[in-house]
């Protein structure tokens, strides 16, 4: 599963959480949001922002390094970028 499609796996969810995470932490930029007057959102959920962030980058490289590695084994289609890297 992890050779044969890490765009629906790695590429795509990593993708949507460094969306996701960037646009919480530069809505939160300015300063604390009120969504109710019960319910506001500050620095925590701004640092919930940040690790999305970097755990979609992070599953974005593996998405990369394992499109990469599948590649030479013809899993994929595309064989010309293993001249590339």
């Amino acid at each position: 599963m992890l050779l044969y499609a890490p765009n629906w796996l790695f590429l795509l969810p990593g993708t949507a959480l460094v969306l996701t995470g960037l646009f919480l932490v530069f809505w939160l930029l300015p300063g604390p949001r009120q969504i109710s007057p019960h319910v506001g959102l500050d620095i925590h959920t701004m640092i919930f922002g940040v690790i999305f962030t970097l755990l979609g980058a992070q599953i974005l490289s593996i998405g990369a390094f394992a499109k990469y590695s599948a590649m030479p084994s013809a899993l994929t289609g595309a064989r010309y970028l293993c001249d590339v890297f």
